[in-house]
């Protein structure tokens, strides 16, 4: 090796160390920063020369940037974060409707206006000729009912709102399944050449996280990098660089006695053709799952509840 053959080693092995200091600079610029994955340069050495007196190495050079990621616990912090969302959905919401259940300190609720009601029965049998028990147990009656139809209205307001917030998700989920198209192609450009975009790669995990934390979405990588995005378990809300859309329809059969009634949105499917597909009922995890159950299931069984307990 002359020389020359000297400088270039000494070039090569100072530009691999470059690579190596930039990437690590890189990782500490970002150790902050939610769902980055930290990166590492892959250093390989070079193809040695032959000699007479045997092969002689000709250096090192970077042959990639790998980056620290594991897929399969990608895609369990995905289906983690679903279930999370939907349980946090329900705990919030379940949270506003205890503070219509519950007593309180004032004593308003139900079980104080029943005490009084049936205090005031107790005091009108023992005495049912007198005025101030009759006044007494009509008002405490009047009360009773004044406090069922306040109670019932306040958790139809809740269904109200969980809907809006429903719709609020649909439309995120929709920019999102945008953006996650945007990434799939700009992923497949970037590692034509047979390099992983990495940084493009952690952002689409981000976003496909958020989706998930919305509305239980899964993925699948196909062989060309790009996410297959599923909703509702088997309707594909992205695919490679295009994307469909979820769409919050008013359901006539889901009505809220509101004043004035108010129809409550089943969450659709709508394809790149524009067809429509409920899929409510298959959307069970995420922000917009947990709301579900909690519209559709969780406070009917109160009203339910309530309303029994009314009629008794």
């Amino acid at each position: 090796m002359g020389l020359q053959g000297v400088l270039n080693l000494g070039k090569n092995s100072l530009a691999q160390n470059q690579v190596a200091l930039q990437t690590i600079a890189h990782n500490i610029a970002n150790a902050g920063v939610e769902g980055y994955s930290r990166q590492e340069a892959i250093a390989v050495n070079t193809p040695p020369t032959q000699h007479a007196f045997g092969f002689l190495g000709s250096g090192v050079r970077v042959d990639t940037i790998r980056q620290a990621a594991d897929r399969f616990l990608n895609g369990q912090i995905v289906s983690i974060k679903a279930e999370f969302a939907a349980f946090r959905a329900r705990s919030e919401a379940m949270r506003l409707a205890e503070t219509f259940l519950n007593e309180g300190a004032s004593g308003t609720g139900i079980s104080s206006a029943l005490t009084r009601f049936f205090q005031a029965a107790e005091a009108l049998s023992a005495r049912p000729e007198g005025a101030p028990e009759r006044t007494d147990f009509l008002n405490a009656a009047a009360n009773l009912a004044r406090v069922f139809n306040t109670t019932a209205s306040s958790l139809q307001d809740l269904r109200v709102q969980a809907d809006r917030d429903i719709v609020r998700g649909i439309a995120e989920v929709n920019d999102l399944a945008g953006r996650m198209a945007d990434l799939n192609g700009r992923i497949q450009v970037a590692e034509a050449g047979g390099n992983t975009a990495n940084d493009l790669r952690d952002e689409r995990q981000r976003v496909l996280e958020r989706m998930s934390e919305l509305s239980g979405v899964t993925a699948i990588e196909d062989n060309e990098g790009s996410f297959l995005v599923i909703a509702g378990r088997s309707f594909p809300i992205v695919q490679k660089g295009e994307a469909s859309s979820l769409k919050a329809v008013d359901n006539a059969d889901n009505v809220v006695g509101t004043v004035p009634p108010v129809a409550l949105k089943q969450v659709n499917f709508e394809s790149q053709g524009g067809e429509l597909t409920d899929i409510t009922a298959r959307i069970s995890e995420g922000q917009i799952g947990g709301l579900l159950q909690f519209r559709d299931g969780t406070v009917g069984r109160l009203l339910d509840d309530l309303n029994n307990l009314a009629a008794t």
